[in-house]
């Protein structure tokens, strides 16, 4: 779609888009673009959709998100991205989606959160990341999710988690676990 598109710097869906699904590599490499403003329709990101937009800082989920999965490395090596806010309807986060992420600070989840499975390597190479608070609908966490976050300090969980499994090295040893009260 606009792969390698190097003076593209903002992606605007206008009102009432049907747009369903930003298929795989469809702004991969687009190194000018900072922004992207996501449809409310959307329900797919695929995968490499967004990755090495180096220039990108800025992902907005329209209110109605109706997104259930972000695809794998969607966002990996996207270096200015400072933060996210994920939206309630994503129900997995895929391998290395946000991989090497390195200046990616904050990453918030909407209340009421459907997201079930935080892939293998997810977060990996967020070098800034110093605490993430996992939802209680998680179930699984796989292996590597926050591999090589130097940074990362606190992993919370919510009262009542549904986590069922955390897979091998998931999360790095100089990480506090912190499991919140009622």
């Amino acid at each position: 779609m606009f792969f390698c598109c190097r003076r593209l710097e903002a992606a605007y869906f206008g009102p009432g888009s049907r747009l369903r699904e930003i298929k795989g590599r469809a702004f991969s490499n687009c190194s000018s673009l900072e922004s992207i403003s996501v449809p409310p329709g959307v329900r797919t990101l695929g995968k490499e959709c967004f990755c090495y937009c180096e220039s990108l800082s800025s992902i907005t989920f329209k209110t109605g998100s109706q997104l259930i999965e972000i695809g794998s490395e969607a966002f990996s090596f996207c270096t200015l991205l400072t933060s996210i806010d994920i939206t309630a309807s994503v129900r997995r986060i895929s391998d290395n989606c946000f991989s090497d992420c390195r200046a990616l600070k904050r990453v918030t989840f909407e209340d009421r959160s459907q997201l079930r499975e935080i892939e293998a390597g997810a977060f990996s190479g967020c070098a800034s990341l110093r605490s993430i608070r996992i939802p209680r609908s998680v179930e699984i966490i796989s292996g590597l999710c926050f591999e090589e976050c130097h940074s990362l300090r606190r992993v919370g969980f919510e009262p009542d988690s549904r986590l069922r499994s955390i897979r091998g090295n998931a999360i790095p040893k100089t990480a506090r676990v912190v499991i919140a009260r009622h």
